[in-house]
């Protein structure tokens, strides 16, 4: 018997080859994006950094190589004697690149200063992601301080790259699973090897305590035990290592112990820091970004605050430890968290601003009742978890949620229990619209950093004869802020570039004496460039007993006018306030002897409105030449 039922008709199954070729390719095509949404913006804001360096470099005279000891590291790295690590980089550097000494030392700390800026971006991303790294490279790429270190010649922006990078690789190592310990490992060495670049790095590193606190609050995470352990062995071999190549200082009586009342006498000191040695008028702007990022609510709410703490207790100690010292070049490397936790703030406010929706007309009535919707009481504490804390809404590092509406959603306590946000159509057109703050404030920091830059330079020329700056000119508020800026002492020496040009016109070298700060370098330093010799002449390696005396004087001086050299003195009618002289302690005394005897033999010539001259003629050796273990009498 037939029957009535039909067989059903067999459905064609597609091509396994072909939808698994258009799958892959889809694949690829999907992660190629992914990772150009990702990469592309911090790529653009270390970009946009460089070039405000790159400005600023251009924009401003700095033929003086300002810096601290800037032309005594450019000098060894000349002569090979490279006492330090920073004049050996330059030294390689020099070697590698071929460029001028000078070029050189420019780069170098330009580079220090992006592998700084680096280092901050990759501990913005280990407290909240790609936006707080973005948010960290913006803050510090625009801040006035930091471009200003990355122009001063010296060990200081070396080592506080080292520092910072370092302290970047350890942070952010808690997302990079069983990579973590090798980078924590390599972060922690490199963190304390900075302090053999300079010293003045060791604020930055004391922010290597947060690394356990990050990782055993990662508790997702099975390396979470082994990497913090790997950032500790790192820096012990740093430290290993500098005990083995240098001689490390060791701090006694009240330096070696911190208690609270140091840290609210350096909080006096920053307080108070326009009042004794300039200031910066964007450290408080920073401070209360800093605040609201360690409050914000979401992911690793207590290492925030922690950090916060951390900050506080770093920067009061910094500024304790200097005193009257105290100046906010000296509180860069002791604003490392301050500058991450701003970044977290801003970052931060712009994922949440831009999470927003438009709001339709079906929903509300006008936007503002849309946003109040949106915004008031818990729905914001919520919304900013969506951002720190859950990968199934649209946070902070995977950009738009790819997860189904009715997805789980899970959060770190009930408090702040993720909620997912209606979208309306339109949606991503207005997700520019939360970057808006973060603009202004990087817009605002760059007007600072110009205003700072170029009352910099107006208080530098006419005590150095350097060119005005060529930078843009901000508007009065922010030139108005800086009006009352000290010139910097510290930085700047006065008369250094007439002292590095007298040696081209020194056809058989030049002598000088010793000068406050060893700044006497930017003399040895212009004869290096023009291939002549200098001498140096102090009572240490040219008087019998190492003292000074008027007929060593007359003596150094008779072997200056032999040698054919021309003597360099510092005129002592310049106008140079009496705690800034350029000569200081037992040299000075020698220096007026040699200016008398000089002045008896021959009238001087002032090529600067700082120094005299004379010029002698002769064919004789150089004077003051030490030969074994004491100093011999010429």
């Amino acid at each position: 018997m037939a029957s009535n039922s039909q067989e059903p008709a067999p459905v064609e199954e597609p091509s396994v080859r072909g939808d698994s070729s258009a799958d892959s390719t889809a694949r690829v095509q999907g992660a190629a994006r992914r990772r150009s949404s990702w990469w592309l913006p911090l790529i653009v804001v270390w970009g946009m950094a460089l070039l405000w360096r790159l400005v600023a470099t251009w924009g401003l005279d700095l033929g003086d190589v300002p810096g601290p000891a800037g032309a005594q590291i450019v000098l060894y790295s000349i002569t090979g004697e490279a006492p330090g690590w920073d004049s050996k980089l330059l030294h390689v550097l020099i070697a590698m690149t071929g460029l001028s000494p000078l070029a050189a030392a420019r780069l170098l700390v330009l580079g220090s200063g992006m592998l700084g800026i680096l280092g901050t971006m990759l501990a913005g991303w280990a407290l909240g992601g790609r936006v707080a790294a973005l948010g960290a490279g913006l803050v510090a790429g625009a801040w006035s301080q930091h471009i200003f270190l990355s122009i001063m010649v010296g060990g200081d922006a070396p080592a506080g790259a080292a520092a910072w990078l370092g302290v970047g690789m350890c942070w952010c190592a808690m997302r990079l699973r069983w990579r973590g310990p090798p980078v924590a490992l390599a972060g922690g060495a490199l963190a304390v090897v900075g302090l053999g670049v300079k010293v003045t790095a060791l604020p930055a590193v004391a922010f290597l305590l947060l690394v356990p606190f990050l990782f055993l609050w990662r508790r997702d995470s099975p390396w979470r035990l082994l990497t913090p352990i790997a950032a500790l062995a790192g820096a012990l071999a740093g430290r290993w290592w500098l005990i083995s190549q240098f001689r490390m200082p060791e701090t006694t009586g009240a330096n070696s112990s911190l208690h609270p009342g140091h840290l609210v006498s350096g909080m006096q000191w920053i307080m108070n820091l326009e009042q004794h040695s300039g200031f910066d008028a964007a450290f408080p702007l920073l401070m209360a970004m800093a605040l609201l990022g360690a409050i914000l609510p979401g992911k690793l709410y207590l290492a925030r605050l922690f950090l916060a703490l951390l900050s506080g207790v770093v920067l009061c100690a910094t500024a304790w430890s200097l005193g009257h010292h105290v100046c906010p070049r000296y509180l860069v490397f002791a604003s490392f968290g301050l500058l991450v936790l701003a970044g977290f703030a801003v970052g931060g406010l712009a994922a949440w601003a831009g999470r927003l929706p438009p709001g339709s007309r079906r929903e509300s009535s006008g936007p503002l009742r849309s946003a109040m919707r949106y915004c008031a009481g818990p729905c914001w504490a919520s919304g900013a978890s969506t951002y720190f804390n859950t990968p199934s809404t649209p946070d902070i590092q995977h950009g738009p949620s790819r997860y189904a509406p009715g997805a789980p959603r899970r959060g770190p306590s009930r408090l702040f229990r993720a909620a997912s946000f209606p979208t309306a159509p339109g949606f991503r057109r207005f997700r520019v619209l939360g970057w808006l703050p973060a603009a202004a404030l990087t817009a605002f920091l760059l007007l600072d950093s110009l205003a700072y830059l170029r009352a910099w330079s107006e208080q530098r020329s006419p005590l150095l004869g350097t060119a005005g700056a060529t930078l843009p000119r901000p508007p009065s508020f922010f030139a108005h802020r800086y009006r009352m800026l000290g010139f910097d002492y510290t930085v700047s020496a006065v008369g250094a570039l007439d002292m590095m040009e007298i040696p081209r016109k020194a056809p058989r070298g030049v002598a000088g004496v010793h000068l406050r700060d060893r700044r006497e370098a930017h003399l040895e330093l212009g004869a290096a460039l023009a291939g002549v010799p200098s001498v140096i002449v102090r009572p240490t390696n040219c008087c019998t007993g190492r003292r000074s005396s008027r007929d060593c004087a007359r003596r150094v001086l008779d072997q200056v006018e032999d040698a054919g050299l021309l003597l360099v003195l510092p005129d002592p009618a310049a106008h140079v306030p009496p705690q800034h002289s350029r000569v200081d302690g037992p040299d000075a005394p020698w220096a007026e002897l040699l200016l008398e005897e000089a002045k008896s033999r021959a009238a001087p010539r002032s090529v600067s409105p700082w120094w005299l001259t004379w010029q002698f003629s002769g064919q004789g050796p150089l004077p003051c030449q030490k030969h074994g273990p004491g100093a011999q009498s010429p």
